[in-house]
C-alpha cells in the first residue's frame, strides 16, 4: 500500500496481547521496522473481510423463526433480530441490548438480567468488554 495513504491509528490493547504480537513479529521478520503496521493491517483486513461475509450472508430470512425451536430460543432470536433490524450485526453495547430486551421481552430488571445471561450462555452473544457484546 502506498505510504502516503496511511493514517495513524492509536488504540489501547492488552499488554499480554501486544507482547505476544512482538514475539511473533520478531520470529517472522528479520527486521522489525514497519512489521507491526504490516501485521496489524493484515489482521484488521482479515477481520473486516470475515465480518463483511457474515453481514452479506445475513438476509431478511432471520424474520422466519423456526417454530420447532424451544420457545426460549425463539424469544432469543426475536431479541437478536430486533438488534439486526437496527443495524447491529457485529457487536452491541449493553445499553442497546437492554433496550432490545425491554422492547421484546419486558423492562423488569430481573427479566433483562435473565435474558442477557441466557443469550451469552446459549451462544447468541459473547462478552468483549464489560460494556460490549459480540453478536455471534
Amino acid at each position: 500500500m502506498n505510504s502516503n495513504r496511511k493514517v495513524q491509528l492509536k488504540v489501547y490493547l492488552d499488554k499480554d496481547l501486544v507482547d505476544k504480537l512482538w514475539v511473533l513479529i520478531k520470529k517472522k521478520y528479520e527486521r522489525t521496522y514497519g512489521a507491526l503496521s504490516s501485521e496489524v493491517q493484515d489482521a484488521l483486513a482479515h477481520w473486516i473481510q470475515m465480518h463483511e461475509e457474515d453481514i452479506c450472508a445475513h438476509t431478511n430470512s432471520h424474520k422466519k423463526i423456526n417454530p420447532a425451536l424451544p420457545r426460549s430460543h425463539r424469544d432469543a432470536r426475536e431479541i437478536i433480530d430486533w438488534l439486526r433490524d437496527r443495524g447491529f450485526f457485529l457487536q452491541v453495547s449493553v445499553s442497546t441490548l437492554r433496550k432490545a430486551i425491554e422492547n421484546t421481552r419486558g423492562s423488569d430488571e430481573r427479566t433483562i438480567r435473565k435474558w442477557i445471561n441466557f443469550l451469552v450462555k446459549n451462544g447468541y452473544l459473547k462478552w468483549i468488554s464489560n460494556r460490549t457484546l459480540e453478536i455471534l
